[in-house]
């Protein structure tokens, strides 16, 4: 599986999280967090700075009292989820901001396979930074490399082959090519006989 990295496009507009994988997963520690006002005016719960600790990939904005999941923005990719569309996808695109079931909503996120899957990427993506691992191109274009130059020593082989039949003056071919044949041609016995 070949994984691509791309900046993030922020669709919601908020512009206090994480712009890139490479920066850090935005987790403001503030005095006070704000409080959802309930129809008749009271205050109902707010985010708890907590939740970093037990959920590093936690993001929170500021500016839209949401979190978001730091893992899924930046190595989730782009597929949506049945009834999802993108722009409408809840840690991605949505921050999440039920303050009363948000243990309830980071938990299922957490288990989503989305999640996991993000968490993977991000990790590989860290050893690919550290030098840990190398990324899936450079280990294709080695692979190829190296089956051009195997390719190139058998040309080459069978060049000699065919050059030294042609100074010889002898014929190529045999008149049984069959498996079972014991005598294939002088080219193919010669081949036979290089490749042992």
């Amino acid at each position: 599986m070949i994984i691509i990295y791309k900046e993030h496009r922020r669709s919601s507009g908020t512009t206090d999280i994480s712009f890139s994988s490479l920066d850090p997963p935005s987790q403001p520690k503030l005095v006070k967090y704000p409080a959802q006002v309930t129809a008749n005016g009271k205050l109902k719960r707010s985010f708890n700075a907590s939740y970093y600790g037990k959920h590093p990939w936690l993001e929170y904005s500021v500016q839209d009292d949401s979190v978001y999941c730091f893992y899924c923005r930046h190595f989730g990719g782009t597929s949506n989820l049945p009834g999802q569309r993108y722009g409408s996808r809840p840690f991605i695109d949505v921050g999440v901001r039920r303050w009363k079931d948000i243990s309830n909503f980071i938990e299922k996120h957490t288990r989503s396979d989305r999640h996991k899957d993000s968490a993977v990427s991000l990790m590989k993506f860290k050893a690919i930074q550290t030098k840990e691992l190398q990324p899936i191109a450079s280990v294709l274009m080695t692979d190829r490399d190296n089956e051009i130059k195997e390719n190139r020593e058998h040309v080459k082989a069978l060049l000699k082959v065919t050059a030294l039949l042609g100074r010889l003056g002898t014929a190529f071919r045999g008149h049984d090519k069959t498996e079972s044949s014991t005598n294939k041609g002088n080219f193919v016995e010669t081949c036979n006989l290089l490749a042992d």
